[in-house]
Formats: structure tokens, C-alpha cells, sequence
């Protein structure tokens, strides 16, 4: 996908980003090409609760894999489970600050983990990664917590797909802390709750205006 193709597919209320090119921060020396761009701004799309199932089917595989430290989603539909349950459990998911700090070529090996995965043999795929402070406010008790991360997006330049996100968390979690809870809760119960993600415009469009009424 072109930059050009990009911007031609991010036209309604469904794809358009929250997100834009123009806000993204660099360490020195770090440059992302125009697709580059749009994933990082999608990735945080949907770590912000912003993501639909059109932004979601726009740009990422069919396959793609998301991991955190308790869940593993291995196809489409299950990243959308993950990221389109954040309202369930989150009042509020905001982007504090972030710095991309690296982009390099990916190996095979680590965008296909194993052969049920991802399918792509593109030798054009990179890895990026971006150093992350965000903050989450729970429900039903107004929790706020505050995650350190370090989110890795690797992206393919010739499908113009997103094929792996990582959340790779920079501090130690106690296995009793709220951030524990978040994220066992979101990776095992929201997806429930919330379902397969809408196969129809109108259904995506219905669920988007009910969260950002």
C-alpha cells in the first residue's frame, strides 16, 4: 500500500485515524516511511480504545499475532477482541508519551513464529519500536494505572499490513497488582463479552458512535 493508498482508505468515521503522522516523536536519526507511519498511528488507535473493526481489517493480516504478557491472539479476530474490548473495562485509555526509538529489518523467524501464523514471505518487513507511557482508568472504581512499555510493530511494506504487535512491558509487574488484573481481565473475558467483531459497515459504524457518543 502507497502512502497515497493510505489516505484513500482512511475516509470515514470508521478508518480515520485519532492519531496522525504529524504528532508522532522521534529519537535522533530515526525516520519511518509513510506506512510505517500509519501502523504506529493505528497501534496506538486502538491502545487508546479508538479502534474499530474497520481500522482493524484496514491495516492489519489476516493473520496477524498480538502478545502481551497474558494473552497471545493468533489471527484477526482475536487482536480485535483484544483492542475492541478496552471500553468494556477502561473508561479511559490515553497515550501519556511516546518516542519511536528504533526501525530495522525483521527476520522471518520473528514475525513467524510458527507455521500457523503469519503467511507473508515479504523480505520488506520491518520492526519498530516505540517506548510508550500510557495510562489507564478502570472501571467500575475510576482505578487509574500507569503502563511503561515498549510496543513492537512489525510492518509489512509490500501487503501494507501490520503482521505482529508486541507489548513488552519495561518494569517488573507483581502478579497481584491492578495491571495484572487489566490485562488478565481484557485478554480472557472482553473478548467474550464483546464477541466476534461486526462483519457489516453498519454494525462497526453503530458500535464506533456508541463509544465516542
Amino acid at each position: 500500500m502507497s502512502s497515497t493508498d493510505s489516505q484513500l482508505h482512511l475516509g470515514t468515521s470508521l478508518t480515520s485515524l485519532a492519531n496522525q503522522p504529524s504528532t508522532l516523536r522521534y529519537a535522533p536519526g530515526v525516520h519511518l516511511t509513510p506506512l510505517q507511519q500509519y501502523h504506529v498511528c493505528l497501534v496506538f488507535d486502538l491502545f487508546q480504545a479508538k479502534g474499530t473493526w474497520a481500522k482493524i481489517e484496514e491495516g492489519l493480516a489476516e493473520n496477524a499475532v498480538y502478545e502481551d504478557l497474558f494473552a497471545t491472539a493468533k489471527n484477526r479476530v482475536e487482536v480485535a477482541g483484544q483492542f475492541l474490548g478496552l471500553p468494556i473495562v477502561t473508561t479511559k485509555s490515553e497515550t501519556i508519551s511516546h518516542e519511536i526509538i528504533a526501525v530495522k529489518p525483521a527476520t522471518a523467524a520473528q514475525v513467524q513464529p510458527d507455521a500457523t501464523t503469519i503467511t507473508s514471505t515479504s523480505s520488506k518487513i520491518s520492526e519498530i519500536d516505540v517506548k510508550v507511557h500510557q495510562k489507564f482508568s478502570f472501571k467500575p472504581l475510576g482505578n487509574v494505572v500507569n503502563m511503561h512499555s515498549t510496543l513492537v510493530v512489525f510492518s509489512d511494506e509490500e501487503s501494507g499490513k501490520i503482521l505482529r504487535i508486541q507489548d513488552r512491558p519495561m518494569e517488573e509487574i507483581p502478579e497481584n497488582s491492578l495491571i495484572t488484573m487489566l490485562r488478565k481481565v481484557n485478554a480472557v473475558v472482553a473478548p467474550k463479552i464483546l464477541g466476534i467483531p461486526p462483519t457489516s459497515e453498519k454494525e462497526d459504524h453503530e458500535k464506533f458512535e456508541s463509544r465516542h457518543a
